[in-house]
């Protein structure tokens, strides 16, 4: 892994492809830094099926398949799959923040890999902070 370690949300992703979106620029930078191996990037296998539905819906499954392709063989790409103790993680964040399910896997991959930061625009998040980091992606891309 190389450069800081960063979980990724899914509005990261959708953002970016989203010119209309208020952090689409930040986001853009977020995964060229990730893409130039500036930043290691962790996904959990939640954010992308919620990243794949958008491909499907846009009818773009091509470069949905593209990118997790590339998520599968570049070394600056963790992807995090749901095992029994992340599982159980996840229900005590959601438990304790309220948040939903899928963000409370998110936070729980925060959790679980030490000194990483949760990078996301939601700021639902915030109820995260006292258990992981949280970091908007505009206060993110300032820095790289």
């Amino acid at each position: 892994m190389s450069g800081p370690t960063v979980v990724l949300d899914t509005n990261v992703f959708v953002a970016a492809r989203r010119p209309v979106e208020k952090a689409h620029a930040a986001c853009r930078t977020i995964l060229k830094a990730v893409e130039e191996a500036r930043l290691t990037a962790i996904v959990p296998t939640v954010t992308l099926s919620e990243v794949y539905v958008g491909y499907v819906q846009t009818g773009t499954r091509e470069a949905g398949d593209k990118l997790m392709e590339e998520m599968q063989s570049s070394p600056q790409w963790v992807v995090q799959g749901l095992d029994l103790p992340l599982a159980k993680s996840a229900a005590v964040v959601r438990s304790e923040t309220g948040l939903l399910l899928p963000d409370a896997i998110v936070a729980a991959t925060g959790i679980a890999h030490v000194g990483a930061s949760i990078v996301t625009a939601d700021t639902a998040f915030g109820r995260a902070k006292r258990l992981v980091p949280v970091v908007h992606p505009s206060s993110l891309a300032r820095t790289l």
